[in-house]
C-alpha cells in the first residue's frame, strides 16, 4: 500500500486521523521505494524536513502501481528488494512513458563497479551508497530537482518556440495576402496577376493548352469621380470587382490591377469562351443597379479578349494583346467588347 509523510502519526495528529501532506507548487514530490520500515523513516524524515512531498513504496510492483494515481519527478530507491528489484523497477520505468520523465536514485549498499554500473545503465541517473548520509543524500536530490527544473524550462521552451512559429507563419502568411491582394476589392492585384499570368502560361505551353486573357476598363469613371467623390468611386469600383467575380467561373482568376482596370486570366479557355465571359459581364454591369445612395449615373466597361498564339512569346504579349483590343472597344464607343487577332508581326484588334 502506498504511504505519504502524514501515514505516520504524532501527538498533534494522531486524534485526527491520517491526511496526505500539503503541496505546494513548488513541491518536488519524491517516491521513496524501499521494504526496510527504519530506511524509509530516515528518508522520510529527511526528505520532509527539507521540504519535499514524500510518497512511499515498500517494492517495485506497488512503485509501478502507485504511478497511475500519482505523480511523483523523483524516485529514490533501493537496490536491493524482494518481488521486484531496483534494477527490475528502473528497467519498467524507464519503459513507460512516465517513468521516462523522471530522475532516478539508487540506494545501494554495495560499492562493487559492476554493482553501481548496472544500476546507472539500468537507468538510474545517480546512486547513495547505504547508510545514507543525510546531507549527500539532499545534495543528490537538490541536483536532480534542478535537472527536474531545467527539463521543465527546456518544455517550456519549446512549447514558446512552438508557439511563436506558428504566429510567425500565420503573420506571413497574412502578410503574403496581403502583399498579393488589393485593398479596397479583396481581389487580387496587380503583383498578383502578373504571377499567375506567368504560372498559367507556362502551364498554357507544357500542357499545350488554351489560355485567355480579358482586360476590363470601367467607361467614363474619372467623371464618377469627380462627381460625386472619391469614397463613391471607392464604392463603385468594389462593386465592379464583385460583379466581374460573379460573371467570371471558379476557374477563373479575377483581378484589379489598378485604378478602374481589371484582368480575368481565364485557363484553358478559346476565344469564344472568354468573349461569351466578357460580354457576360459586361451585360452584368449595364444592368447592375449600384448600392451607393445618389449615383444616378450607369457604369458600363470595355473589355478586351485576346487568347495566347504562336506569336506570342511571353506572357506580357497577351496581356499587351487584350490591352490593345480594350483600346479598340474606347475608340468604338466603349461599352463593348473587342477581341485581339494575330496578325505575321502585330496584334490588331476586331469584334
Amino acid at each position: 500500500m502506498l504511504a505519504t509523510t502524514s501515514d505516520m502519526p504524532t501527538a498533534a495528529s494522531a486524534s485526527a486521523g491520517p491526511r496526505r501532506p500539503e503541496r505546494t507548487a513548488s513541491a518536488l514530490s519524491i517516491l521513496v521505494v524501499d521494504d526496510d520500515p527504519i530506511e524509509v523513516r530516515i528518508l522520510r524524515k529527511h526528505l520532509s524536513e527539507a521540504g519535499y512531498s514524500v510518497l512511499i513504496a515498500r517494492d517495485g510492483e506497488e512503485a509501478l502501481e502507485a504511478l497511475a494515481t500519482e505523480a511523483p519527478r523523483l524516485t529514490v530507491t533501493d537496490l536491493m528488494m524482494p518481488k521486484m528489484d531496483g534494477i527490475a523497477f528502473c528497467k519498467a520505468l524507464r519503459g513507460s512513458v512516465v517513468g521516462r520523465q523522471m530522475q532516478v536514485i539508487m540506494l545501494t549498499g554495495c560499492e562493487e563497479e559492476e554493482s553501481l554500473v548496472g544500476a546507472l545503465e539500468a537507468g538510474a541517473d545517480d546512486y547513495v551508497i547505504k547508510p545514507v548520509r543525510p546531507r549527500e543524500l539532499l545534495a543528490r536530490v537538490r541536483a536532480a530537482h534542478r535537472t527536474i527544473l531545467l527539463q521543465d524550462q527546456l518544455r517550456r521552451d519549446k512549447d514558446d518556440i512552438r508557439r511563436y512559429a506558428a504566429e510567425l507563419a500565420f503573420a506571413n502568411r497574412k502578410l503574403q495576402e496581403a502583399a498579393l491582394t488589393d485593398h479596397l476589392t479583396g481581389l487580387p492585384n496587380r503583383r498578383c496577376a502578373m504571377e499567375r499570368l506567368a504560372q498559367e502560361w507556362a502551364a498554357s505551353a507544357r500542357n499545350d493548352q488554351m489560355l485567355a486573357c480579358i482586360f476590363v476598363d470601367v467607361d467614363n469613371f474619372k467623371q464618377v469621380n469627380d462627381r460625386y467623390g472619391h469614397d463613391v468611386g471607392d464604392q463603385v469600383i468594389r462593386e465592379i470587382g464583385a460583379v466581374l467575380k460573379t460573371a467570371a467561373r471558379e476557374c477563373d482568376v479575377v483581378c484589379r490591377i489598378g485604378g478602374e482596370e481589371f484582368v480575368v486570366i481565364c485557363r484553358d479557355t478559346d476565344e469564344a469562351g472568354a468573349a461569351h465571359l466578357a460580354e457576360r459581364a459586361r451585360q452584368d454591369l449595364e444592368q447592375h443597379v449600384f448600392g451607393t445612395p445618389g449615383l444616378d449615373s450607369q457604369v458600363t466597361l470595355s473589355a478586351g479578349v485576346a487568347v495566347r498564339a504562336g506569336g506570342m512569346c511571353r506572357p506580357g504579349d497577351l496581356l499587351n494583346a487584350a490591352d490593345a483590343a480594350v483600346y479598340a472597344a474606347k475608340k468604338a464607343g466603349r461599352n463593348c467588347i473587342k477581341i485581339a487577332s494575330v496578325g505575321m508581326n502585330s496584334f490588331t484588334s476586331e469584334e
